[in-house]
């Protein structure tokens, strides 16, 4: 290699290293302000609907002892975990709001694969409707990350479910990981939501988040209105996993499963790469009519079938 080659990539390779440090700088910076004005400034009106919260202070909360509904289940750090994430969110959402999420059962959907790949079990929230449905278009389109670590409680009935159906796994072992958003994307909303919502499964679990091995190399289109098929073609070959994933034990976390394609690819990266995918948890799951079933029907048919 000349010498003007080599300089000019290590020039590249400044500038990249360079990028990244700015970008991981902004992030801390943000986060940083965000618990800035927290402390500073006490919230005067819900997160999610915007009603004046202040008022409610004096009244008496008969649910400031309460979780959200879940199995019980013999993990009492978890649902220590749960509670210190509920009294938190009391602190900047409404006590309509508060009771809303706090009832939210868990939504157990199985996503069939290719061929004799295993069922995959996911386990959201609640239907992608109501304040669950406003609640994630500000999340994603009035770009609220701070609403999205709000919310962080409201997945403690789906990660409950999920432990329960696992059987023979370390959970002790478990890695989050986050459905990735495209850079360009990233770049223009300034966050990924399901980062946000996997730190908080982390939490509940007190696991780590990966948020790095499981990648979106192709931007693609949004799938809104696409038929399954065209969601599984259009995200063919969108995802990549490092081989830092290999013998690990993970978690899918994303805001909303509409068809399963996006979870589908990811598991099958991760796959790829050598990991095991236990299941996935999401924010909401969409409703859906098929062959006369229920909207809520929880089986999602063999994806590679449907086009």
């Amino acid at each position: 290699m000349t010498v003007e080659k080599t300089v000019k990539q290590t020039t590249f390779n400044f500038g990249k290293s360079l990028g990244t440090a700015q970008a991981i700088l902004a992030k801390q910076r943000r986060r940083l302000w965000q618990f800035v004005c927290l402390l500073l400034f006490e919230p005067t009106s819900c997160l999610l609907c915007q009603v004046e919260t202040r008022a409610e202070a004096n009244q008496q909360d008969s649910r400031q002892d309460h979780l959200p509904l879940c199995q019980a289940i013999d993990k009492p750090a978890l649902l220590a975990r749960g509670a210190k994430l509920t009294r938190a969110a009391r602190a900047t959402l409404c006590m309509e709001c508060m009771e809303f999420f706090c009832t939210l059962t868990e939504v157990k959907t199985t996503l069939i694969g290719d061929d004799d790949s295993p069922t995959m079990p996911c386990f959201a929230s609640g239907f992608y409707s109501g304040p669950l449905q406003e609640a994630i278009y500000q999340i994603k389109y009035l770009k609220r990350p701070e609403l999205a670590n709000a919310l962080g409680f409201a997945l403690l009935p789906p990660t409950v479910a999920l432990l329960k159906s696992l059987t023979d796994v370390d959970t002790d072992k478990i890695v989050v990981v986050p459905v990735p958003l495209h850079k360009s994307k990233v770049k223009e909303r300034g966050f990924n939501q399901a980062e946000e919502l996997a730190r908080s499964v982390a939490h509940l679990l007190n696991a780590k988040v990966d948020s790095s091995s499981l990648k979106r190399v192709r931007a693609t289109r949004p799938q809104f209105g696409l038929s399954r098929g065209e969601r599984r073609r259009n995200l063919d070959g969108a995802f990549v996993a490092a081989s830092g994933l290999a013998t690990k034990n993970v978690l899918l976390v994303d805001d909303v499963l509409t068809s399963g394609a996006t979870i589908y690819e990811c598991a099958a990266a991760v796959s790829a790469a050598g990991g095991t995918v236990l299941g996935a948890i999401t924010l909401a799951r969409a409703k859906w009519q098929k062959r006369g079933q229920p909207e809520e029907s929880t089986v999602v048919p063999a994806i590679s079938i449907v086009i």
